[in-house]
């Protein structure tokens, strides 16, 4: 009787190349994450870095101008139209400073983004070794069968 078979060197070729491209894409993909990762805490350090300069500049803008405007209260009614524009530069700078503050919550909460993103990238490492170590395994035993059918 002429039993039939599996084509069992088609399997261990399937195996071994299987294998590689778990490898290859797993290793693509962490990297990849871990890339985007890094990008994307670049940006925000600068965005805060800009904000922290910008917030100092309009800190310094409102005390002068407080300081200035309590000269005007002591002076007399001939400088009422600076002291108007005085007032009115003050009410800019303050509004500028709570838009500003806002934003530093938005920053504050990407930073809490990119700290769950750093957890994560503990867990795409875990699986990126445990992918390396099934793609090693499925290449190592496809390539040897593959061979040792190659060979007979």
């Amino acid at each position: 009787m002429n039993m039939i078979q599996a084509p069992t060197d088609n399997l261990y070729k399937f195996c071994a190349i299987f294998g590689l491209l778990i490898i290859f894409f797993s290793s693509y993909h962490t990297i990849s994450k871990i890339y985007d990762l890094i990008i994307e805490t670049y940006k925000i350090n600068t965005e805060i870095e800009i904000l922290k300069i910008d917030c100092e500049y309009f800190r310094d803008g409102v005390e002068k101008l407080r300081s200035e405007a309590k000269i005007f209260k002591r002076e007399d009614e001939q400088s009422e139209p600076l002291k108007k524009m005085y007032l009115d530069m003050l009410t800019h700078y303050q509004t500028e400073l709570k838009e500003m503050d806002e934003q530093s919550n938005m920053i504050s909460r990407k930073q809490n983004l990119i700290h769950i993103q750093n957890i994560f990238v503990k867990f795409y490492i875990v699986g990126w070794i445990i992918s390396l170590i099934i793609g090693l395994i499925l290449s190592f035993f496809g390539f040897k069968n593959w061979y040792k059918m190659e060979k007979k």
